[in-house]
C-alpha cells in the first residue's frame, strides 16, 4: 500500500500564531478565533460603508497586519490587555460624522 501524503495547507490564520503565542496556551486555535473575529469586523465594516454610500479602503489582510501591532497591548481607553476575545474595531472620525474606513481611520481597541 502507498501511504497517502498529508499536506499541509497553510491558512490565513498561521501569520498570526506568532502574535497570539505571548499570551495564549493554545496558540494555534486562539489565531484562528482572531482570524474569524477581524474576519467578522471587516464585512460588518463593509455592509456599514454601503449604508452610507462609501468604499471600504483597506483589505482584510491589512487589518491582519494592523491587529499584529496591538494584540497583546493595552487599550488605548481603558488600559485592558487586547486579546482575540475582547479586541474590536472603531472608526477614529465616525462614519456618520463623513469619517471614511480607511486604515489610517481605524483602530482596534477592547469592547
Amino acid at each position: 500500500k502507498k501511504s497517502k501524503k498529508i499536506k499541509h495547507r497553510e491558512r490565513k490564520s498561521d501569520c498570526l500564531i506568532a502574535v497570539c503565542e505571548s499570551y495564549s496556551k493554545r496558540p494555534k486555535l486562539a489565531s484562528i478565533a482572531l482570524d474569524k473575529r477581524l474576519t467578522n469586523m471587516y464585512s460588518s465594516c463593509r455592509t456599514r460603508d454601503k449604508k452610507y454610500e462609501r468604499e471600504t479602503h483597506f483589505t482584510i489582510s491589512m487589518l491582519r497586519e494592523l491587529a499584529k501591532t496591538v494584540i497583546g497591548k493595552p487599550c488605548k481607553y481603558c488600559g485592558e490587555i487586547i486579546d482575540h476575545n475582547n479586541i474590536s474595531m472603531d472608526h477614529i472620525v465616525p462614519l456618520s460624522r463623513g469619517g471614511n474606513s480607511t486604515i489610517e481611520n481605524i483602530q482596534l481597541i477592547c469592547k
